[in-house]
């Protein structure tokens, strides 16, 4: 079975224990564990996948809490907005196989005494393959300390559900009043909790919401990222309507296919902290003296302040480290308005607490004032912290626990607990984990800057930098790029691998960094980071990223389309248009192109052949080997036929309208959606001249050969052959961007090396430098 956990929140809930950007789901409450953490150990029994949906400000805290868990199979979904629960469900079902069983958990409750597996195991009995389970709770025992109102519930017969009640309204006399009219109704709240087949699931968001399940599928077809991320984002995410699963789901399946399991545990939600005072969480029981006073909690989040409470009633006080609430108790949920009302003036302590997770660890703030700060810093194992530097304050760090790889001013050493390490102001360093487990040390920083949120710290930038690419797994994708060139894609145990996006900075699928100072980074976060001057000078007229270069493998034939200008591109889609060239890495026998069409025909014509599936007898096929380039203007219709691996460079962008598909149908049985009045709004109805040669001729260099494959205003791409060793100078007109299609050695430069293989990609800065290669290879290096 899988499980989807939705993490979600806005993080003012639990305010001060929680921040906007750490929401309570994450904080510890439970003995060291969180709620998120608490919802996998939980579900580990029954669960071998786990889909993981949360805001992508808080992708690092997932990340830092699964180190708990080793081993664990997970795929996270990052939300740049969000848009409920029904769309964050059907993102995540529509990547699980349609027969495998699904289980929805959130993580803003409680979970305590009683059978959770028992519970579980007797939903699974009742799922059949068309109906949903939910797990239902008991109003009596969970109506407790008032947090049911408003809160959506099942009106329920013989397991059955024949009522979803989206608001419901506590009544003293509610139960008894059900049982007077009709003895064989109970009323269960609804626990956020439900399962059912993955293709269940798009059933129904197809039957109840058509809108909704269109919008997801086309979202899921162009935002898969790398290294089991899937980012959706806002763009597309305000484009499709927020709705609950109980509205699109419960509502409207209620007396015919949801059935109720009775939840055999005590279940409450964490509305307040008024709420979470009633479980006297055990790491927030710190020091605290309550005197002549009535109905009064306490939970306070350090270890060395005193809470002391006098002569008061009916009150919640809630203490952390830099900040003190104090409510009447009922009105502990106020605090949502009053951030509100004063986020402008105290918006640094509503948005972060004193913990801070990062792509390597954990930062905690022990004690913070003008001129020093004490942390505690955790690097996670196989972590680092990237070469930098400070300008205004010196660090010195003394290990608790782990050991720790320190690199000051070229110089390495080793360090274990006790030891202490003074880095002055100025000087380079980097800090690694190289270890199987954690590295903490306590880091004492003194200046300027020391103590303020707004830090002085200078990257070391590299002269280059390797990129990870963001695999595409489209039903006409083979196992090549695996088989000769060693990449996995862990979202597909099969290896099947359609695109590889290599260098991508596009939101559908952007590159990582994996060697030097930035490793770990998105590419965006990275260019974002060096800044446009270093993407060379003629970059300035484009607002931002222009390139992205894939592998891509046909084993079926992809579909008939056709890419807008930018100045279409732009208006409709916003962002840029497509012109691209391909060049033709491996070709079955016989393998061909479809590449404009036969003889010039119209608008009209073109529609008619659409529509009584014609239109691949008036394209024109062009056969082509190892070695051909074409380049296809925007506006050309075109398909890339099975049998080929192809290497495309093209402009950002993910504008492509499909013409024809060929009928095919996608994993969960639906044919996928063809873009037909776009695409006869952009298509070029002329022949296309064919011609599959290289743009330049073969040309030698210092211990090279090189050969210009294509050029347009918005790029261009040359073909490098090294034999054994060659130089290579670059300037500052434009970045590199260089793909290695056979071969291994060493790239170089003056100040930095890197070990390569076939296969690998690369991104280089623009400026004036030599680069060395040493090795036998072949490789395309493409710039502006």
């Amino acid at each position: 079975m899988k499980c989807v956990i939705l993490a979600g929140g806005s993080g003012d809930a639990l305010w001060p224990l929680s921040r906007k950007n750490y929401p309570k789901q994450f904080i510890n409450i439970r003995e060291g564990r969180s709620l998120f953490q608490e919802a996998v150990v939980r579900n580990l029994p029954f669960c071998d996948d786990f889909y993981i949906i949360t805001n992508e400000k808080y992708r690092y805290i997932v990340e830092g809490q699964i180190q708990a868990f080793q081993g664990l199979s997970y795929q996270l979904f990052l939300e740049e907005m969000g848009r409920q629960t029904a769309p964050a469900v059907a993102v995540a079902a529509m990547c699980i196989d349609k027969e495998e069983d699904v289980l929805v958990v959130s993580t803003d409750h409680l979970i305590d005494d009683g059978d959770y597996n028992g519970t579980i195991l007797a939903a699974k009995e009742l799922l059949k393959d068309d109906n949903v389970v939910v797990i239902g709770c008991d109003v009596k025992n969970a109506s407790e300390g008032g947090t049911l109102k408003g809160h959506s519930a099942f009106v329920c017969r013989d397991k059955q559900v024949v009522k979803f009640v989206p608001n419901f309204c506590p009544d003293e006399n509610i139960t008894e009043k059900q049982e007077t009219e009709n003895s064989s109704e109970e009323i269960f709240l609804d626990s956020g909790i439900f399962m059912m087949k993955a293709g269940v699931y798009l059933e129904a968001i197809k039957e109840n919401a058509p809108d909704l399940y269109k919008k997801c599928q086309l979202g899921t077809d162009r935002v898969r990222l790398s290294q089991g991320a899937l980012l959706i984002t806002k763009t597309w995410l305000s484009t499709i309507p927020s709705l609950s699963v109980g509205e699109v789901v419960f509502a409207n399946w209620a007396g015919k296919k949801v059935n109720v399991v009775k939840a055999q545990f005590t279940w409450s939600r964490l509305l307040n902290t008024e709420s979470l005072a009633q479980f006297e969480p055990p790491s927030l029981q710190g020091p605290s003296i309550i005197e002549n006073s009535k109905n009064v909690s306490v939970l306070n989040e350090t270890e060395n302040r005193l809470v002391v409470v006098n002569g008061c009633e009916d009150l919640v006080v809630v203490n952390a480290k830099d900040a003190t609430y104090i409510a009447k108790k009922g009105e502990s949920s106020a605090i949502r308005e009053l951030m509100q009302q004063h986020y402008e003036e105290q918006k640094d302590i509503f948005d972060e607490g004193d913990i801070f997770y990062t792509t390597w660890g954990i930062k905690e703030t022990l004690n913070r004032t003008e001129g020093y700060m004490v942390r505690k810093v955790t690097v996670f194992p196989g972590k680092e912290i990237a070469l930098h530097k400070h300008e205004k304050r010196s660090e010195h760090c003394s290990i608790v626990s782990g050991n720790a790889t320190i690199i000051m001013d070229g110089i390495t050493r080793e360090y274990c607990r006790e030891d202490n390490v003074f880095i002055p102001v100025g000087c380079f360093h980097c800090i690694k984990n190289v270890f199987a487990k954690d590295l903490v040390f306590i880091e004492v920083s003194v200046g300027d800057s020391a103590g303020q949120k707004t830090g002085d710290m200078v990257r070391a930038m590299d002269d280059f930098v390797k990129l990870g690419p963001a695999y595409k797994d489209y039903l006409w994708g083979g196992t090549r790029l695996f088989e000769k060139y060693g990449k996995k894609n862990k979202d597909n145990k099969d290896h099947i691998i359609a695109e590889s996006w290599e260098v991508s900075a596009h939101s559908a699928g952007p590159s990582i960094i994996t060697e030097g100072n930035a490793k770990g980074m998105t590419f965006p976060k990275y260019l974002e980071k060096i800044g446009k001057e270093a993407w060379g000078w003629k970059c300035k007229p484009f607002d931002r990223f222009p390139l992205l270069i894939k592998l891509i493998d046909a084993t079926k034939s992809l579909s008939v389309q056709v890419h807008p200008d930018d100045v279409y591109a732009m208006s409709v889609e916003g962002e840029y248009g497509k012109n691209e060239m391909w060049y033709v890495m491996d070709a079955a026998e016989d393998a061909g192109l479809y590449v404009g069409f036969k003889e010039e025909i119209t608008a009209e014509q073109c529609r008619a052949h659409i529509e009584n599936g014609t239109l691949t007898d008036v394209l024109q096929r062009i056969p082509v080997k190892k070695g051909d380039v074409i380049f296809v203007k925007a506006g050309t219709v075109h398909a890339i036929l099975e049998g080929l691996l192809i290497l495309e460079i093209q402009q950002s962008s993910n504008a492509t309208y499909r013409l024809y598909d060929y009928d095919r149908v996608d994993k969960n049985g639906n044919k996928r959606e063809l873009h037909l009045e776009k695409a006869l709004d952009n298509l070029s109805f002329s022949v296309f001249p064919c011609d599959c040669k290289p743009a330049g001729e073969p040309e030698e260099g210092k211990g090279y050969a090189r050969q210009l494959l294509g050029e347009c205003k918005y790029f261009s791409a040359t073909l490098y052959t090294v034999e054994k060793e060659a130089e290579i100078s670059l300037d500052d007109t434009s970045f590199s961007a260089i793909v290695f299609l056979e071969g291994k050695g060493r790239i170089q430069t003056e100040k930095q090396k890197s070990r390569f293989k076939a296969g690998d990609s690369y991104f280089i800065p623009a400026g004036k430098k030599v680069l060395a290669i040493d090795g036998a290879c072949q490789f395309v290096l493409s710039r502006i």
